[in-house]
């Protein structure tokens, strides 16, 4: 993984008080430096949390003695932590800053390599350097030896790994490419809207006259002149033909019903003593769902399922539906009224025929 960030050279510093190397360090350890963001291309700023790990010494797999993530502050690339300052974390007595080294971890980086010496071992006692420092060259013990970072001239001969300089000039626009081939011919697009009308053009010359035309149509007959003096009478014609009959005239509306005709005489059936005896005095009323015009014989006097058809006069404004099946049939003017059939001659005696006038209406197959 490419370190994003980086320490700027020179930009470390360790204060560990008065310290003999010799000892274990137990006493909290201050670090202060300059963090830069290769990142962003410029210094760190804002609160980050930092993974501050010290190793037993520098070498590959060597053991942690401390470790803990503190809240550090960033100001234009400066820092300032102290480390083991957490009574509930405080520096391991097996701590040897003569070959620990620290690691520095910034929020989810990588941890920044190569790992920091403690202390070197010439500055046993460095609370504050105050003014400018002259030394002919600078170099990192570790515990390889001492690592040589700027020579004698100020130059950087240390590892370049994870150092970014300031970013070059842009360099010159490169030479504009050939163009490149003509694409194939687009698909034609739609007609575009008609345009409006021009304006009329200015009237042309007078053409020749032209060849005579053919005789117009005969014009119409011209109003009729004053009536003539009469004539005296001729004579007498032979009679003309009868005219055709005219249209009828519209049907003239039905006249009243005419009364009851006589009873006729008795037939003479075996069967007419069980006939048209104490019939049609059922009442009217509803039971179980019946077809419209539908007959029922009942057996009793009770109400029926409808009205009982004995012949009587119904209102047709009341009664539109069973009208629309049977008219006017039975009786009635067929214009106000209308009259159910009369089954009271041909219904055995003591019962009633009852036609149904609320039901369902009957449909075709």
């Amino acid at each position: 993984m490419a370190l994003l960030r980086f320490f700027s050279a020179g930009a470390l510093l360790l204060s560990l008080g008065s310290l003999n190397p010799a000892l274990a360090a137990t006493a909290p350890v201050s670090i202060s430096g300059s963090l830069y963001n290769k990142q962003l291309g410029a210094a760190e700023s804002g609160v980050i949390n930092v993974v501050f790990t010290i190793y037993g010494s520098a070498q590959t797999g060597a053991s942690v003695l401390w470790s803990e993530t503190l809240p550090v502050s960033f100001s234009g690339g400066q820092f300032n932590v102290t480390l083991g300052s957490n009574p509930a974390n405080p520096l391991p007595d097996s701590l040897d800053i003569r070959t620990a080294v620290v690691g520095v971890q910034v929020g989810s980086d990588a941890e920044l390599s190569p790992r920091l010496s403690l202390i070197p071992p010439y500055a046993n006692s460095a609370n504050t350097v105050t003014g400018d420092i002259t030394p002919t060259s600078i170099g990192i013990r570790t515990a390889m030896g001492v690592v040589p970072i700027i020579d004698a001239a100020g130059n950087w001969v240390g590892s370049t790994t994870g150092l970014q300089g300031a970013p070059g000039p842009v360099g010159p626009a490169g030479a504009v490419g050939p163009a490149g081939a003509v694409g194939p011919a687009g698909a034609v697009g739609p007609a575009g809207a008609v345009g409006p009308a021009g304006a009329v053009g200015p009237a042309g010359a007078v053409g020749p006259m032209g060849a005579v035309g053919p005789a117009g149509a005969v014009g119409p007959a011209g109003a009729v002149g004053p009536m003539g003096a009469v004539g005296p009478m001729g004579a007498q014609g032979a009679p003309g033909q009868d005219g055709a009959t005219g249209a009828a005239g519209p049907q003239g509306a039905a006249g009243a019903t005419g009364p009851v005709g006589p009873q006729g005489p008795a037939g003479n059936s075996l069967l007419s003593s069980y006939y048209g005896t104490n019939t049609g005095n059922g009442a009217a009323g509803n039971g179980a769902e019946c077809t419209l015009g539908e007959m029922q014989l009942y057996a009793n006097v009770r109400p029926g399922n409808g009205l009982p058809a004995n012949g009587q006069l119904l209102p047709i404004s009341q009664n539109t539906v069973l009208f629309a099946l049977i008219g006017n049939t039975y009786g009635g003017d067929g214009v106000n009224n209308f009259a159910l059939p009369d089954m009271r001659a041909v219904t055995p005696n003591n019962m009633t025929w009852f036609i149904c006038d609320q039901g369902m209406f009957p449909s075709s197959r």
